[in-house]
């Protein structure tokens, strides 16, 4: 006479972003989903990241259920900065930023050199040479517009001179 044995399973529910799923699972294993949860964001600007289950997983000793718990974080949006002339000046604020962050945009002007303002998709956002940016919710790009200034020398005795910093 052979026995044929097979461990008791038990009924395990998992809870994923409201929707119930229950799979029945043996005795004396780790409860097992299959995969990470997932859930869908209600907007473009946040994803949910699963965190744990709630209660702590255990080894099955009876029906459980377990509701994954999910943690919310902001989307980030890069914020570039090019100029026309490089060696116009030193532009600051460029990075990665958060969601809804606020970011100050900023130049300095060398000496040679007129700043025309900041633009973004070729137009005009301010004449500032800092430019604050409020609730930051894409990805933005802006140019700071140099002129070089030509130099013209009154002195008789030399032609006009112009500026070496092209």
């Amino acid at each position: 006479f052979t026995a044929n044995w097979s461990p008791k399973k038990y009924a395990i529910t998992f809870i994923v972003d409201g929707i119930i799923s229950t799979k029945n699972q043996s005795y004396g294993s780790m409860p097992s989903y299959g995969s990470t949860p997932t859930k869908q964001s209600s907007n473009e600007h946040t994803y949910f990241k699963f965190s744990h289950w709630q209660p702590e997983l255990k080894t099955i000793d009876g029906n459980a259920t377990y509701e994954a718990v999910f943690t919310e974080n902001f989307k980030s949006y890069n914020v570039d900065l090019t100029s026309t002339h490089t060696k116009g000046g030193n532009l600051s604020g460029s990075g990665i930023y958060v969601y809804n962050s606020t970011v100050t945009i900023s130049t300095s002007v060398n000496t040679g050199y007129n700043f025309l303002g900041w633009y973004s998709n070729n137009s005009l956002v301010s004449t500032n040479t800092s430019y604050t940016i409020n609730n930051i919710s894409s990805h933005m790009s802006f140019q700071a517009k140099f002129e070089l200034i030509n130099y013209t020398n009154k002195n008789k005795n030399t032609k006009n001179a112009t500026n070496s910093n092209k």
